[in-house]
This record gives C-alpha cells, sequence and structure tokens, in this order.
C-alpha cells in the first residue's frame, strides 16, 4: 500500500482493529459437493480480482456443519482471502446478499463496527491493499500457499474518513465504476465482433459478393478451366518423367446438393485435391512421432497459433521415423490445416525456417498448385462454408477429425486467377483493418484498468469528492472528525470493559 503522509482534514490514520467489532475465520470442511444440497460454502476463488462476489462455482455443506451465524455470512460482512498464494492472499470483497451463506477457513469475516465504518468502503480499501501489494510484504509465506493472521489483519493501516464522507466517497465510486465496468462490457463485445466480421468477408470472398464491382470492371478474365489444363498437364508430364511415386485416387464427383451456393458465372466450383500441386497430395503426417531433442521439426496442431506455426517450439521427431514419412516432408508455402479435435479447422502456412520438416498425424499437409493463388485456397478453407464441411465430416467419437479423403473432395469456388488476387488484396486489407481495430480495443482496455485504479486511489486520497469538513464550512455547521470518533469508540470500549468487570466481581 502506498503510503501517503498528509491526510485530508477530518481524516485519521488508524488500524482496522480499532473500527471492526467482530472477525471471524472459517472452518475447514471436508465433505462438501456441488449438487446444491445444504449451505453454500464460499472458498478464495468466490472473491474475483476485482474484489467482487462470484457466485459462479459454489460447494455446499450440510445445515449442520455450517454452524448457524457463528461460521455464517451475511449481509454486510466484508470476506477477506487470508491464505492463498502469495499474489492473491489479500483478495476482499464486501457481502451483498440476503441469502446465509458458510465460508471456508482460508477466509476471513470481517464485521464494521455500525457507525465508526462503512462495510463497502473497508471492503474496497482492504481489496486496494492488496492491489497495491501490501499484503504480500506483510503475509506469511510458505511453500504452497501464504497467509495473512488475524492480528496482521487487525493491524493494517487504514485512512479513515468521517463516516459521511465514507459513504459519499462509495457512492462516487460505485458510480463511476459503473460506467467504467458498462464500457468495458461493451469492449469485450468487440472481439466477438471482430471475428463476425472476419468470417463475413470470408463469406463474401468466396461467394463473389466482395468483388463483385471488380468482375463489372473486367469482364474479360481466363476461366478457371484453363487452369485446370495447366495443372493436368503439368501432372502428366511429371508422372511420364516418374518424378512422382504415385497419384492420388480419383474423388468421388461433387453432389448438388455439396454444393452450398450458386457461383458467378465465371467461377467454378472444384474439389481441394484438384488444385494440389502435382509433386503430392493432400495427407497427414507422421503416426505416434519419436520424440527426440534434436532430430526433424515436427508441427504438431498445438504449435498452430492465430494463423501462424509458432516455430520457437516445435517438437523433434527422430529421423529415422519421420524418413519413413517423407510424403509429408514439407516446403515452404504448403498449407497446414489442424483435423482433429476442438482446433479442428486451423490453418497455417509452412515458414521457411520448417522447409524439410514435418507434421503429426492429426495435421493436414495440403501442397497448393503454383498455378492458383495459395492464400485463396486458405481463405475458402477458414471461410464458413469451408469450415462447416469439416465439421460436417468429422469422423471418430473420442477425438472427432476429419477424414483426409473427406477433406480432398472440399468444394472450393475458384475463381479466375487475376479475381483470385484482388480477392486475397481485399480480404488483407480488411483483415488489416480488424486488426487496427483490435490493437485500439486492446489500448481502450487498458485505460479503462487505468481509470478504475484511477478512481480508487483518488477515492482513499480525499480527492474524488468534497470532504466532511469542506461540506460543513460551506454549510455552516458542525462534523465529527474521524479522530474525535475514534475516542468515542474507545471510551465506549472502555466503559464496556469496566462493566463487564463489574459484572464477574459483583459489584454495581
Amino acid at each position: 500500500m502506498t503510503p501517503r503522509n498528509a491526510l485530508p482534514q477530518g481524516w485519521v490514520r488508524t488500524q482496522l482493529g480499532a473500527v471492526v467489532c467482530d472477525v471471524q475465520p472459517g472452518f475447514a470442511c471436508g465433505v462438501n459437493n456441488r449438487g446444491g444440497d445444504g449451505v453454500a460454502h464460499l472458498r478464495p476463488m468466490n472473491v474475483t480480482k476485482d474484489g467482487e462476489i462470484d457466485l459462479s462455482d459454489l460447494k455446499f455443506i450440510s445445515a449442520k456443519e455450517a454452524d448457524g451465524d457463528r461460521k455464517s455470512l451475511r449481509r454486510d460482512d466484508v470476506l477477506f482471502n487470508n491464505t492463498n498464494s502469495t499474489e492473491l492472499v489479500g483478495k476482499t470483497a464486501v457481502y451483498e446478499y440476503d441469502e446465509q451463506r458458510a465460508f471456508s477457513n482460508h477466509m476471513t469475516r470481517v464485521r464494521v463496527r455500525e457507525g465508526a465504518l462503512d462495510p463497502k468502503y473497508c471492503a474496497k480499501y482492504l481489496h486496494n491493499c492488496w492491489r497495491e501489494g501490501y499484503f504480500q510484504q506483510v503475509c506469511n509465506q510458505h511453500v504452497s500457499q501464504s497467509s495473512i493472521s488475524r492480528a496482521t489483519l487487525l493491524a493494517t493501516p487504514i485512512d479513515l474518513p468521517p463516516l459521511a464522507e465514507q459513504k459519499r466517497i462509495m457512492a462516487k465510486v460505485e458510480a463511476l465504476l459503473e460506467r467504467v465496468n458498462k464500457a468495458r462490457g461493451r469492449l469485450d463485445r468487440v472481439p466477438d465482433i471482430l471475428k463476425r466480421f472476419r468470417q463475413s468477408v470470408l463469406a463474401a470472398a468466396c461467394s463473389g459478393r466482395l468483388t463483385a464491382d471488380w468482375r463489372a470492371a473486367n469482364p474479360k478474365q481466363e476461366a478457371p478451366d484453363s487452369l485446370f489444363a495447366t495443372i493436368a498437364r503439368e501432372a502428366a508430364q511429371l508422372t511420364k518423367a516418374k518424378k512422382i511415386s504415385r497419384k492420388a485416387k480419383s474423388l468421388a464427383p461433387m453432389l448438388e446438393d455439396e454444393l452450398p451456393f450458386d457461383l458467378p458465372d465465371s467461377w467454378k466450383w472444384i474439389q481441394a485435391q484438384d488444385v494440389c500441386a502435382p509433386t503430392g497430395t493432400i495427407t497427414y503426417g507422421i503416426l505416434k512421432p519419436v520424440w527426440v531433442n534434436a532430430g526433424v521439426p515436427t508441427i504438431r496442431v498445438r504449435d498452430i497459433q492465430n494463423g501462424q506455426v509458432v516455430v520457437s517450439d516445435v517438437g523433434q521427431c527422430c529421423p529415422e521415423r519421420a524418413a519413413k514419412f517423407s510424403k509429408t516432408s514439407l516446403k515452404q508455402g504448403d498449407l497446414l490445416i489442424a483435423k482433429d479435435g476442438a482446433t479442428l479447422g486451423k490453418t497455417a502456412f509452412v515458414p521457411k525456417s520448417l522447409d524439410g520438416g514435418n507434421v503429426t498425424q492429426h495435421v493436414l499437409r495440403f501442397p497448393i498448385s503454383q498455378h492458383v493463388s495459395r492464400h485463396f485456397v486458405r481463405c475458402a478453407i477458414d471461410s464458413p462454408e469451408g469450415q462447416a464441411w469439416m465439421s460436417g465430416e468429422t469422423k471418430g467419437v473420442a477425438l472427432p477429425g476429419v477424414n483426409v479423403e473427406d477433406f480432398r473432395r472440399m468444394p472450393i469456388p475458384l475463381p479466375p486467377f487475376a479475381e483470385q488476387e484482388e480477392i486475397v488484396r481485399r480480404v488483407v486489407a480488411l483483415f488489416d483493418l480488424a486488426d487496427r481495430v483490435l490493437q485500439h480495443l486492446l489500448l481502450a482496455t487498458i485505460q479503462t484498468k487505468h481509470i478504475a485504479h484511477s478512481v480508487i486511489a483518488k477515492a482513499f486520497a480525499g480527492e474524488l469528492v468534497e470532504t466532511e469538513a469542506d461540506l460543513a464550512r460551506r454549510e455552516g455547521r458542525d462534523y465529527e472528525p474521524a479522530s474525535v470518533l475514534l475516542e468515542r469508540i474507545a471510551a465506549e470500549c472502555s466503559a464496556a470493559t469496566t462493566t463487564r468487570k463489574q459484572k464477574r466481581t459483583g459489584k454495581n
């Protein structure tokens, strides 16, 4: 917690123990359930890093174990995380529910002294101490977890304004943070909007809508059939020269109901295998790779992230094992597609640094003919229709995946080559725009966090609302400074102690 040398008029620096009336640790409960039977049992994860109570993941204990009110929560209790990892111990939130719930021995229930400390102010102040690292400095650190003792908690320094000012501060904090949270909520929706935007761009690109104006301005283009003739001649020449070992099996023709939409007249539906480079075929990689420290770089599904291959952590397969799968030896520019599991459909191009590498059995290698735009082919596979084809053709139960033969049959909408290049240019430009929006979003998100922290900092520096001293002067009235409040509390406590002693001794 950042020390503050000067306090606003009417404030006083004291310790938490001076303004609370009850500090109660929770209890360990070895028998709990998630079935909803009994009393909800709050744990450290139920207090968020934003200082809120999160009831989305609750365990329950029997009402008998909850021990009634003694170790239960009621409205306006302050819930403090006394045991956790060092960076998390000290998270705090105010409990603002009418339902009575229990709390674990990793939590401490703090009940403030009525008329001295506002529970919301207390919770927010303690949570700000955690955010500023105060509890990391004073906790008892152990190997697996750290803890804050009752004595340490009660000794926590707190800057205390008059009670009325505390309430005004928290009302202002809540109003400002509500606006910040609404802004953050709107920002949180932007990534999904951008994701839908990208999918809409790809859908428009692969249906011809994106370049309708371009076709109108460029009506005379080489038909896709001429591309196939060139690809077929090249394949025939290589086969005759015995430069390839085998040809892919003939594909079943596309059925009418497999074509998702009508194409412009100058376009043609083809199958993925039709635009495969003649030196290879679409296939998966090494079965059961033998991993070694130094060998053949072999790309796994997890190495494909955000549309690229993360080369820094690519696995190394034993060269003898990799040699048995030379047909999937990689070339720069090959398209890779994740064929299994939750990441089905992810794509990336092979970078130059992995030329000569390989892939596992969970990744498809797609060597694309030089006579078509490999970037356009990727757009078609990444498009909603391409992804739907892969999802609709999944096989298996334990690890859903697309069958390589089914992928070879994937319908690809193919325009003339010049239009392919124009489509890629426009897609890249629109995706760059989305990336710039995302960068602005990240900056705006950071700014909202800074604003929230600034609000809290100003609140506990006495700079967020008019102080009770200034307000009293302006209104021409008296007010009770926090120092006087503490003196009154001390006098009341002393009197209560004397009364208890007299009752024990039988004196009046």
